[in-house]
Parts: structure tokens; sequence; C-alpha cells
């Protein structure tokens, strides 16, 4: 390749290849030292023979949080799901690290509330649907009902605003008035005193 270098007239070009050349080089070089490394790491395996290493820990999902259960006695329960981990030697030039989760317990159902709350969504999501595959003179009917129903919840809403304002600046007038009458007793028991 550096004989191509010499060769070749355009200067850009030669750069590519003095480049390409370069990292042949320091591609080779690291792939030497890859390989004395993993023959360290071999002279060193084999001189441990036949053993097994294994940890057992309780399961935990990354994504939720568990509290210790407290049982009888106050000790923690021992965790319905447990996570083994450990290096296992099969031969002399093999190592295999192994990591195996275990779920002892069938995970919990969800809550009652919960599935009431998917049935309440399911019939609203339902009688949506009723409305777009009815007929047309069905589907006029019900959208217009819809419409009624949500313009007279709107029209709920802004007098239910209106008086919330209201009674909000009757609450502020009224708080006016008993910080006037407190400051009037006060002064009054300050002049009684006198």
């Amino acid at each position: 390749m550096m004989e191509m270098c010499k060769s070749i007239e355009n200067v850009a070009d030669r750069i590519c290849l003095q480049q390409a050349v370069a990292l042949i080089r320091h591609y080779e070089a690291r792939m030497e030292a890859l390989e004395s490394s993993m023959s360290t790491m071999n002279q060193e395996t084999t001189t441990v023979g036949g053993r097994i290493i294994a940890t057992v820990l309780p399961f935990t999902d990354p994504g939720t949080e568990r509290q210790p259960e407290k049982g009888r006695g106050g000790k923690a329960e021992i965790a319905d799901c447990l996570q083994e981990s450990g290096i296992f030697e099969e031969e002399e030039h093999t190592v295999e690290l192994v990591t195996q989760s275990t779920q002892t317990y069938f995970t919990e159902t969800p809550p009652g509330d919960l599935s009431q709350e998917i049935r309440k969504r399911l019939e609203t999501l339902e009688g949506r649907l009723r409305v777009y595959e009815s007929s047309g003179d069905a589907q006029t009917k019900q959208l217009a009902a819809r419409i009624e129903k949500e313009t007279r919840l709107a029209a709920e809403v802004g007098r239910l605003k209106d008086r919330i304002a209201r009674l909000e600046q009757e609450n502020r007038h009224l708080e006016e008035e008993r910080c006037e009458l407190e400051e009037a007793e006060n002064d009054t028991r300050l002049r009684c005193q006198k």
C-alpha cells in the first residue's frame, strides 16, 4: 500500500490512502493488544478449576419500589421472587456468567375499583361508537342531543364560574369588614384601659 501511495500523483488520494494505512496499523496494534489480554485471561481461568459461585437475592423490579413486608414478630417476610446470579465453569477455557430470575407467586389482580373504572370507560367508548355507526338520521339526532347536552353543561359551568367569582368578591369584602371591626374593637379596648 505504501508503494501505491508513492505512485499516486493526486495529493488528495495520496492523503486518503495514507490515512487508511495508518488506521489499518492502529487496528492491527489494537488486535494484538486484545489477543495478548485474552491469552492472559485464559491462563488465569485455567488455573482455577471446577468452581461455582452463586448468589441468591430477593428479586426487585427496577420499575417499582417495594418496601419490605413485615410479618409476625416484626421480621421481614421471605420475598416471593428470587434472583440468582453466578459464574459457572464448565470447561477449562470456558467461563459463563448466568443471571436468572424466578417469580414464585403470581402477581396480584388489579383492585376492583380499577375494573369498575375500566368498565365505565368501555361503556362510554361503546356509546360513542354506537353514535358513529348508527344511520344518518339516528346519528344526527344523537349528535344533536350530545351537542345540546354539552351546550347545557357549558352554560352551567359558566354560571358556576360567575357564582364563584361573586362569592370570592363577597368573601374579600367580608374579610375587610372583619379586619375593620377587629381594629375598632382593639381601639375601644385601648381607650377603656386608659
